[in-house]
């Protein structure tokens, strides 16, 4: 036999030869049993030939059910266990004298127990639990004491008052392992519990690899390092078995970064009543214990569930949402607004990033804000907007308020009344951020975030793009630091379930092209390529100034759904700024000759349709 850092021993193979096969009529699985080396020499006469080691040759490991030591065979020490061990430096551990204990268990702490706990006082002495009188407040009182092997040593003990919640204490000097490590040797499946006593719940329930943490819930996690290449090195799964509380929940996360999501299983501790069929909850693994038995501690945690890797898409997250689709027969089309031109082009939805761009005085800006307002009107939409451009904000106000209400903002064209009217609705639906507080996108984003949880905002602009402060962002170069704030802007649509939509000016370009005015392309917009390369609809504004017009050239659309490329043409009005589309005259080819001008729409759009027919202006 090897003894491992004088605390682990490995079996050898002369030792295993004089082994002989357990019969199993239950399962097929290759069991041996030997003699102890550890105890049999000390055994009484009678018992010395016992073979008492079960030997497990598949797994790679062996217990002996006299003294409870753990063993590995040697040939999974030298496949699986020392090849992980090269250059290891057993740290000293202080050793316990366990005579200081006792074992004579007075009544009140078999009460506790088997009354309380519901633990069997059997159980409770093969796991080496003691207990110690102590003189408190010149009282003296019960102390359970419960020793923490390291292999056959015990390096610590931990301490707790009878019936009392508070008061633990363990050896001063002792690194705090967990308790009952000694069980996972062999094991690919580890249970961890918070507590000693819920761990003893978890193997009254008939499992063996079980541990507690060493403190409880403050636990530090460095104390699974020291056998993270020994007794781990078969553990494949993990179940965390704590308790169901906010100290709880702490441990639990920290349990599974440090053994990571994708091998561990979360138990949750409420089960159906066998009688009443009835759901209950428990606190922890020995309550449920009390409560339902080893039948609803086992219900637990065989319940329990994968936990989910975090950054994967779950099946749960997308399925409902495929399944409207399958009955619906086909993909729901996204919203449009009234102009007619445009509606055939862009059919807007909530979780896409799109982009407006053209020359400067092309109305990139205002056309933005006629097809936000639309939103608002038509389908109810709140708007969230950063247009450090419009500064003063009353400016932005303005134009939004003259939009809605279709005339020239003034008392001799507008009423009190509707005045009042439009700014109730505009404040209750166009959310302003401040420039000059919100300069990168992160400070800009996360205002926006806010306003949405506050005000349940559908929309979100930022415009323009240059104005947003690169400071912030992430990148060595101008290049870097612009895609940085795309792969921002487009996580936030998504993640936030926003239509965001950013106004971004192009390069410099050529004014003339084949002796035509040049129209920019998606791909010259200034910074990045990223603005077409993520965008789901990408549009650019040409305007006309002699003819008074704007084609809108939607270059991109990423989805059939949400509208196609193409192009329109579409005027503003002065009075109203407000857009309005053209009818097209064209040739049997197919080509324009003419677009005819519609009739500029002058009503108020706080009032409904059927009314507007009986306003005269």
């Amino acid at each position: 036999m090897k003894t491992i850092d004088g605390k682990y021993y490995v079996l050898d193979d002369a030792e295993l030869r004089s082994a002989h096969k357990v019969r199993r009529e239950k399962d097929s699985k290759n069991v041996l049993r030997c003699q102890c080396p550890l105890c049999s020499a000390n055994r009484k006469k009678e018992h010395r030939k016992e073979k008492c080691v079960a030997v497990y040759p598949d797994d790679g490991w062996g217990f002996c059910y006299n003294c409870g030591n753990w063993f590995w065979t040697e040939a999974w020490y030298d496949a699986h266990v020392a090849p992980k061990r090269s250059g290891h430096k057993a740290k000293e551990q202080k050793s316990i004298d366990l005579s200081l204990l006792r074992t004579d268990f007075p009544q009140a702490v078999v009460d506790y127990f088997e009354k309380e706990r519901r633990l069997p006082m059997d159980l409770v002495r093969r796991m080496g639990i003691r207990w110690v009188p102590r003189t408190v407040d010149g009282r003296e009182e019960i102390f359970i004491a419960y020793p923490t092997f390291d292999g056959a040593r015990c390096v610590n003990v931990h301490y707790r008052p009878l019936h009392k919640e508070k008061g633990f204490s363990q050896e001063a000097g002792c690194d705090p392992i967990p308790w009952n490590v000694n069980s996972v040797v062999g094991h690919d499946t580890m249970i961890i519990t918070e507590g000693r006593n819920d761990a003893l719940a978890c193997i009254q329930s008939g499992y063996e690899a079980v541990v507690s943490l060493g403190n409880g819930a403050s636990s530090r996690m460095e104390l699974f390092d020291a056998f993270r290449d020994t007794l781990f090195a078969s553990v494949r799964t993990v179940i965390i078995a704590v308790d169901n509380d906010e100290a709880g929940n702490g441990a639990r996360e920290k349990l599974l970064r440090y053994f990571g999501s994708a091998r561990c299983r979360v138990v949750e501790w409420h089960y159906t009543d066998t009688e009443s069929q009835s759901l209950c909850h428990a606190k922890d693994a020995n309550e449920v214990l009390q409560q339902g038995g080893t039948a609803a501690v086992r219900a637990c945690i065989e319940a329990a569930e994968w936990s989910p890797i975090v950054g994967q898409i779950q099946v749960e997250q997308w399925e409902p949402g495929l399944h409207e689709y399958y009955e619906l027969g086909m993909i729901p089309e996204g919203v449009t607004i009234d102009l007619e031109q445009l509606a055939r082009l862009e059919k807007l939805e909530k979780g896409y990033f799109g982009v407006t761009s053209g020359f400067p005085g092309s109305g990139k800006s205002t056309f933005t804000l006629f097809k936000a307002l639309s939103l608002a009107v038509e389908h109810g939409w709140r708007i969230c907007l950063y247009s450090p451009e419009k500064f003063p904000y009353k400016l932005l106000y303005h134009e939004l308020a003259t939009m809605l209400i279709g005339r020239r903002l003034a008392r001799d064209t507008v009423d009190e009344e509707t005045y009042r009217q439009a700014m109730t609705f505009l404040a209750g639906h166009f959310y302003v951020i401040d420039a000059n507080r919100c300069k990168g996108v992160d400070d800009i984003l996360d205002a926006a975030r806010q306003i949405r949880l506050r005000f349940d905002t559908d929309m979100t602009i930022i415009d323009p793009a240059n104005w947003v402060d690169q400071t912030q962002a992430k990148g060595g170069d101008p290049l870097e630091r612009a895609n940085y704030i795309i792969g921002q802007v487009v996580d936030f649509a998504q993640v936030e379930n926003q239509l965001t939509w950013m106004v971004a000016h192009p390069r410099k370009p050529p004014l003339m092209k084949d002796g035509v005015a040049y129209v920019p392309e998606m791909w010259d917009i200034a910074g990045t390529s990223d603005y077409a390369n993520k965008a789901t609809w990408v549009e650019i504004l040409q305007r006309d100034f002699v003819q008074k017009r704007t084609m809108v050239y939607v270059r991109k659309v990423r989805f059939g759904h949400l509208g196609c490329v193409g192009e329109c043409c579409v005027r503003m009005d002065e009075d109203s700024h407000r857009f309005v589309g053209f009818r097209e005259t064209t040739t049997d080819s197919g080509s324009v000759i003419q677009y005819v001008f519609e009739q500029a729409d002058h009503s108020n759009w706080l009032i409904s349709k059927s009314l507007q027919q009986q306003i005269e202006w």
